[in-house]
Parts: structure tokens; C-alpha cells; sequence
């Protein structure tokens, strides 16, 4: 059995506003979906969709799921999230790749990462 990742469901109590993160701060492209979007969006994002799930429980005070975005220029993707208005974390450099840290919204991490 082989098993390929389709989808990463993210649990949000303002889907709006972390969907226009994601579609015009980050620059995702949504899918469209039968579904309501008050209640669920969806966004491709290479091999896998970003699916936003409309939650109204509180969020958890430590979060388990953190979404890396690859970029083969991590410095210039960073200054361009960033002139969107986004605090993204120092740039690190390893001897292999280089990444940094955000958050959207609602505190959900994610990184952008030249690491393949």
C-alpha cells in the first residue's frame, strides 16, 4: 500500500480572514468547492490542497501541524510576504537550505524552506 498526502485540514474560527491569507497574502490559488464556503475552502498548494475547516471551538494551546512551503529563493519569497504586511521570523541558513517561520491569523505555523 502506498500512501500519497492529498490534503492538509486546517481547523479555523475565522475562515474568511485566514482564507484571505492564504489567497491574497501568500498568494495560493482557491479550488473551487460545492461546498459552503463559510464552512470550508480550499487551496492547491502543489501536490496537496490547504483545506480550511470552520471550527468554533477554542484554539489548542499548542499546535501540532505546521505547513512548509518550498521556495528555491527563501529570501526573496520572505521580503515579498513580508511587503504584504506579514512578520515572518529571521532568515536561517544552514550548510543545506535555508528557511523562516510565520504564522497566519490565527497563530497556525507554517515556513518557507529551500529544503526539498
Amino acid at each position: 500500500m502506498k500512501l500519497n498526502a492529498s490534503r492538509i485540514v486546517l481547523f479555523v474560527n475565522d475562515i474568511a480572514r485566514v482564507a484571505a491569507f492564504y489567497e491574497k497574502t501568500l498568494g495560493l490559488q482557491a479550488k473551487v468547492c460545492p461546498d459552503d464556503p463559510k464552512e470550508w475552502q480550499e487551496f492547491y498548494a502543489g501536490s496537496i490542497t490547504i483545506a480550511l475547516h470552520k471550527s468554533d471551538a477554542p484554539k489548542p494551546r499548542r499546535i501540532a501541524t505546521k505547513i512548509v512551503f518550498h521556495s528555491d529563493d527563501v529570501k526573496a519569497l520572505k521580503r515579498e510576504i513580508e511587503a504584504r504586511g506579514v512578520k515572518l521570523g529571521s532568515l536561517v541558513q544552514t550548510e543545506n537550505f535555508a528557511f523562516c517561520n510565520g504564522k497566519d491569523p490565527e497563530g497556525n505555523p507554517f515556513s518557507i524552506s529551500s529544503r526539498v
